[in-house]
C-alpha cells in the first residue's frame, strides 16, 4: 500500500510532465523566433503622402504548438484529480469514477460540489483547505481559467496566434524623430495576415529620412476567451506554480495507508 510521500510523488509526476511540455514549447518557441517568421514592408500612400506599414508573414505559427499547451493544462488539471483521488484513499474511503477536485461555475455550484460524490470519503480537514482555496468562478480565478481552458480543449484545438509589436521611430537628417505610427485595427484572429495593413507614420515620410524598427515575438492564446491575449508560456507556469501550491496545501492530508 502507498506511503504518504508516494502519494505525492504520484501526484507530482502530472505536474512533472507538464515541466517537460512547458520547457519544450519555450524551446520550440524560442527557436521559431529565431527564424524571424515576421517582416514588414513599406509603401507610399499617393493621397496624403504617408507611409503605410505592411506585416510580411514568412512562416504560419506551427499548430502542434497548441498541441503541447493543451498537453501541459491536462496534466495540470489531472493532477489536482489524482490529488483528491489520492486525499480519499488516505482517509480510509475508497474513490470511484465520480471522484475529482472539483472546480465551481459559483460558488452556489461549490457549495453543491462539496456535499456530493466528487468529494466524499474527503476528511474534514479536506474539506476545510477546499473551502479556503475557493476553486470557483469569482473565487480562484486561476483555477477557473485553469479549468475552463482544459475543459475547451476537451472538444477543440486551443487557437494560439503571434502578436508581432513592433517599435518604429523615423529619425531625420537634419534632426527630430518623427512621431511613432500606431498599430490599427490588428485582429490577432486573423493570424498576422501576409500583407495586411499594420499601421501608417502620422506625420509625411520623406525619402532621406531613416526608419528604425524591431519586431519581437509572442506567442499568446487566442482561444479559449478566458485566457484570450495571455502569453501562452508565462500563463502555463503560473498554471504550474498554482497547482504545485495547492498540492503542498494538502500535504498533510496525505498519509500512509493502514
Amino acid at each position: 500500500m502507498p506511503t504518504a510521500s508516494e502519494r505525492i510523488a504520484a501526484i507530482r509526476s502530472k505536474i512533472e510532465r507538464a515541466d517537460k511540455h512547458i520547457g519544450d514549447l519555450t524551446t520550440a518557441i524560442a527557436a521559431f523566433s529565431e527564424r524571424k517568421p515576421h517582416g514588414t514592408a513599406f509603401q507610399i500612400d499617393p493621397n496624403t503622402g504617408e507611409k503605410i506599414i505592411y506585416m510580411r508573414v514568412f512562416e504560419q505559427l506551427p499548430k502542434v504548438f497548441g498541441v503541447i499547451a493543451s498537453d501541459a493544462i491536462h496534466n495540470l488539471r489531472t493532477a489536482l484529480d489524482h490529488l483528491a483521488w489520492q486525499l480519499v484513499e488516505s482517509n480510509g474511503g475508497i474513490p470511484d469514477w465520480r471522484t475529482c477536485f472539483p472546480i465551481s461555475k459559483s460558488l452556489a455550484k461549490h457549495e453543491e460540489a462539496v456535499d456530493s460524490p466528487k468529494v466524499e470519503g474527503f476528511s474534514p480537514e479536506s474539506i476545510r483547505i477546499l473551502n479556503s482555496i475557493k476553486p470557483y468562478f469569482g473565487g480562484n480565478g486561476g483555477l477557473w481559467s485553469l479549468s475552463g481552458t482544459d475543459n475547451f480543449d476537451k472538444h477543440r484545438l486551443l487557437l494560439l496566434t503571434t502578436l508581432a509589436v513592433s517599435g518604429v521611430k523615423i529619425s531625420r537628417p537634419k534632426g527630430g524623430i518623427g512621431s511613432a505610427f500606431v498599430v490599427a485595427n490588428y485582429n490577432p484572429e486573423a493570424f498576422l495576415v501576409d500583407c495586411a495593413e499594420l499601421g501608417r507614420f502620422t506625420v509625411p515620410f520623406d525619402d532621406n529620412d531613416k526608419v528604425d524598427f524591431n519586431i519581437t515575438t509572442r506567442v499568446s492564446f487566442v482561444q479559449p476567451e478566458i485566457v484570450k491575449g495571455d502569453a501562452v508560456v508565462p500563463l502555463l507556469n503560473q498554471f504550474r506554480a498554482l497547482v504545485s501550491d495547492v498540492v503542498d496545501m494538502f500535504a498533510s492530508q496525505l498519509k500512509d495507508s493502514v
